[in-house]
C-alpha cells in the first residue's frame, strides 16, 4: 500500500473544511496543511506530516460541527487525524524497507505486507474503541454532567494497567 491514498484523503479534507466554514483563516490553514503535508510525502518525513494533521485540526473539527452535535466534531476530527497520519507515517517506514538499494525478495515482500495489514488491523480496531468511548461518554452525559470525564478517566486507566501488564 502506497501513502498517497491517505494524502489524498487529507487534502480532500483540507479542502473541504475550507469551502464549507468559507473563512481566510481556514483557508490559510488548509494551505499550510497541503504544503505540509506535500513536503512529508514528497520526502518520506514523519514531522512535516504531524505538522499537517495538526494544521488541519481545527478547520476540519469546526467544519464538523456544523455536521454532528457539540463536541462530536472536535472528537471525530482528532481520531481522523491521528488515524490517518499514523498510518502515513507507516507506510513512509514500509516504504524505505521495500525500497533497499540491495534489492527485496518475494518472502521480505510478503512479511512487509503481512505487517502492514496487521498494522491496518490494530489501526482500525483502535479507531473502533475510541469510537465506543466517544459514544459512552456521550451516552452517559445525558444522565450526569460529569459523566462523561468519569467515563474517559476509567479508560485511561485501563489503557494505562494494558500498556504497563503489557511491558
Amino acid at each position: 500500500m502506497s501513502a498517497r491514498p491517505f494524502a489524498i484523503a487529507l487534502l480532500l479534507s483540507a479542502a473541504a473544511s475550507a469551502v464549507v466554514l468559507w473563512d481566510a483563516l481556514a483557508a490559510v490553514l488548509a494551505a499550510g496543511c497541503a504544503v505540509s503535508l506535500l513536503v512529508g510525502l514528497t520526502w518520506r518525513r514523519t514531522m512535516p506530516t504531524i505538522f499537517a494533521g495538526c494544521l488541519l485540526y481545527a478547520p476540519l473539527a469546526v467544519a464538523l460541527t456544523s455536521i454532528l452535535p457539540g463536541t462530536w466534531g472536535y472528537l471525530a476530527s482528532g481520531l481522523f487525524i491521528i488515524v490517518i497520519s499514523e498510518r502515513m507515517t507507516f507506510e513512509y517506514d514500509v516504504s524505505a524497507v521495500l525500497e533497499s538499494p540491495t534489492g527485496v525478495d518475494a518472502r521480505v515482500r510478503s512479511l512487509v505486507s503481512d505487517v502492514s495489514r496487521a498494522h491496518a488491523r490494530k489501526l482500525l480496531t483502535y479507531a473502533a474503541l475510541a469510537i465506543i468511548v466517544i459514544a459512552a461518554s456521550a451516552f452517559a452525559s445525558y444522565f450526569t454532567v460529569y459523566a462523561s470525564e468519569l467515563v474517559a478517566a476509567s479508560v485511561l486507566l485501563m489503557l494505562v494497567v494494558l500498556v504497563y501488564k503489557g511491558r
